[in-house]
């Protein structure tokens, strides 16, 4: 398990690269779920693997935005469909350590996991 060490690695010497990956990547995400439902699909599930793993004030900068960037293009290009959020557990985020942040990106609903 290697908590993500390459993407801590490239935030603390090439930040603004760090954050342009995370936006491109939610830009993908984003379009990709729109063409999910636009293939069929009635609701749509974001998992992020990578929240999990931050400490709080990191995934205000790490995370955060990028959630709520998802979310967002999802509601706004289909506003019907229900958009679930889900983080996978780890070590800051057991026992729901995160949920308010997490519920702050605004998917219609969080999944979570047995904590």
């Amino acid at each position: 398990k290697t908590n993500f060490a390459e993407m801590r690695k490239l935030r603390e010497e090439d930040a603004k690269l760090a954050h342009d990956i995370l936006q491109h990547l939610a830009e993908r995400i984003a379009q990709y779920a729109i063409y999910q439902i636009d293939s069929g699909a009635q609701v749509i599930q974001v998992f992020d693997s990578w929240a999990g793993h931050l400490e709080p004030h990191e995934f205000d900068t790490w995370a955060a935005p990028y959630q709520k960037y998802v979310v967002q293009a999802i509601q706004d290009a289909r506003p019907e469909v229900p958009v679930i959020i889900y983080m996978a557990p780890d070590s800051y985020s057991k026992g729901g350590a995160l949920i308010e942040r997490l519920a702050a990106s605004g998917a219609t609903m969080i999944a979570t996991p047995n904590f």
